[in-house]
C-alpha cells in the first residue's frame, strides 16, 4: 500500500498544472540585495525550468512588518524583480516569468506590527509544470515609485573653518530622499541655522543635492545600514552672500528610523582646509 501511495504521488508531480517544490530567497531587512544562498536557490529554480521543458515561473516577493504597508508593498515588488532578473540572467525567458509583490499581507510567520522577522523577508519562486504562464497575482493599486520616497528632519550642527571667520552653525535640517535602486539614493537637503562666533553672526542656510550608496543587505545587523556619498550645493552665512558653492563627501548611518551623518563641504574660493564640517541627526518617515 505504501508503495502504491508513493507511486501515485510521484505521478501527480508530473501532471500539467502541478507546481514543483518552491525555492525561497531570503533578504536582509529593508533590502532587495541577493546573497550567496539566494543565488543558489535561483540557480536551482533555473535548472528546474530547463529540465522540466515548457513551464512557467512565478516570483512573489514578501516583507516583514518593520515599515509601513505601502513601503513594504514596494519593497516586495523590488525583491521579486531582483530575483526575476537573476532568473533571466540564468537563461529563463522573461516572458515565462510572472512577478508580484504582496508586502506584509502574506507572512510566513505571523507577527505583530513593527516586528523584524527574517523568515518573512523573502521571495518565493514557483516553477509550474503548466505550459502557460500563471495568472498574475492581483495587487493593490499603488505607485511603487512614490513609495520609494523618504523624508527626514532633525538638528544641524557645523563648524566653519574659514580663516578669520571660524565659528559654529546651529539649526535644523530637512532632507527628502528617493531610492532609485535598493542601494542608490538621490537626496535634497535644506538646512537653516544661526552662525555663532564669527565676526558677523546671523541666519544662514545650506542647500545641497546628494548621491549616496547604502550598504543594506551586507549583514551588518537588523536596522543598521551605513552609507557613503557626495554633496554639491550652495552655502550662505549670516544672511549675506558670503559663502559660495561647495562640494564634498559624506558618511552616514541609518538605524531604526534615524539617520546620522557627517559631511565636509569644500567651499569655492577657500583653501581645502577651510571648509565646513557638519553633522546631522534626522528622524526618517517612509511613504
Amino acid at each position: 500500500m505504501r508503495g502504491l501511495i508513493m507511486a501515485a504521488a510521484a505521478a501527480l508531480t508530473t501532471l500539467p498544472g502541478i507546481a514543483a517544490a518552491d525555492q525561497t530567497v531570503y533578504f536582509a531587512i529593508d533590502s532587495a540585495r541577493i546573497d550567496a544562498a539566494g543565488m543558489e536557490s535561483i540557480a536551482a529554480a533555473a535548472e528546474e525550468y530547463r529540465t522540466e521543458g515548457e513551464t512557467a515561473v512565478s516570483v512573489v516577493g514578501h516583507t516583514d512588518t518593520t515599515a509601513s504597508p505601502e513601503y513594504n508593498f514596494a519593497l516586495s515588488r523590488r525583491r521579486a524583480e531582483a530575483v526575476s532578473a537573476e532568473l533571466v540572467a540564468r537563461g529563463v525567458p522573461s516572458d515565462a516569468i510572472t512577478t508580484a509583490g504582496r508586502g506584509e499581507s502574506d507572512l510566513a510567520v505571523t507577527t505583530g506590527d513593527g516586528v523584524s522577522e527574517a523568515r518573512n523577508r523573502r521571495a518565493v519562486i514557483t516553477v509550474d509544470l503548466a505550459a502557460t504562464p500563471m495568472a498574475p497575482v492581483l495587487e493593490p493599486a499603488a505607485s511603487t515609485e512614490w513609495n520609494r520616497w523618504t523624508v527626514g528632519v532633525g538638528p544641524y550642527v557645523a563648524f566653519n573653518n574659514e580663516s578669520g571667520e571660524e565659528g559654529w552653525y546651529v539649526g535644523g535640517n530637512l532632507v527628502a530622499s528617493y531610492h532609485a535602486t535598493p542601494n542608490v539614493v538621490v537626496s535634497g537637503e535644506q538646512a537653516v541655522f544661526w552662525a555663532f562666533g564669527a565676526d558677523k553672526e546671523g541666519v544662514g542656510s545650506r542647500t545641497a543635492l546628494g548621491l549616496d550608496y547604502d550598504f543594506s543587505g551586507y549583514g551588518l545587523g537588523d536596522g543598521i545600514v551605513p552609507y557613503v556619498g557626495a554633496n554639491v550645493g550652495y552655502l550662505t552665512v549670516d544672511g549675506s552672500s558670503r559663502g559660495g558653492f561647495f562640494a564634498g563627501p559624506e558618511i552616514g548611518l541609518q538605524f531604526h528610523g534615524f539617520t546620522a551623518k557627517v559631511a565636509y563641504d569644500f567651499v569655492d574660493d577657500r583653501d581645502a582646509g577651510e571648509g565646513v564640517i557638519s553633522a546631522t541627526l534626522g528622524y526618517v518617515v517612509q511613504f
